[in-house]
């Protein structure tokens, strides 16, 4: 009798992950919080020999960009451009100025955009596409925080645009 019951036992646990795996899309629980390290399903090579993959959310996003402008940008002229929804860690930042010189820094912020550090400071933009030099100070960005612009210092400036990339962590 007992063998009888441990085999009942099993057959319905089976049956329990059997029936989840065998479920529609439709039918499973919503993630209404999924983060970087939930999976989805991909298919490779539809077209050829499809093969069904994982593939993490953070993997599937690969880089995003943000972009602001600025007209005649000022000394001191401070803006809370983006507050992370997640973490992230910035890979590169990208600007132009179409006139002058404009020379400011990327910073992260707190929930309230304040008690600031730095992400990279003293990248100047003059009249071409600069970059970074690739020694970012504080690449990552907590789930929360804002990332902000200072302008340090302008000469003759008109336009001015930048970009930055990340992936989130």
């Amino acid at each position: 009798m007992k063998l009888l019951r441990a085999l009942l036992l099993l057959l319905v646990i089976s049956s329990v992950a059997f029936a989840q795996q065998g479920s529609k899309i439709t039918e499973l629980d919503e993630d209404t919080a999924p983060t970087g390290d939930d999976l989805t399903l991909t298919v490779d090579d539809p077209a050829g020999t499809p093969v069904n993959k994982k593939a993490t959310r953070k993997n599937l996003l690969g880089v995003q960009s943000k972009t602001f402008a600025l007209n005649q940008p000022t000394v001191n002229e401070d803006f809370c451009i983006f507050k992370a929804p997640a973490a992230l860690t910035i890979s590169d930042i990208y600007g132009v100025a179409l006139s002058g010189t404009v020379t400011g820094g990327l910073y992260e912020c707190d929930s309230d955009c304040a008690n600031c550090v730095a992400i990279d400071t003293d990248i100047a933009f003059d009249g071409g596409l600069d970059q970074d030099d690739g020694n970012l100070t504080n690449p990552t960005v907590d789930a929360g925080d804002w990332i902000k612009w200072q302008t340090t210092s302008v000469s003759s400036p008109g336009w001015f645009s930048l970009q930055y990339d990340f992936k989130w962590d």
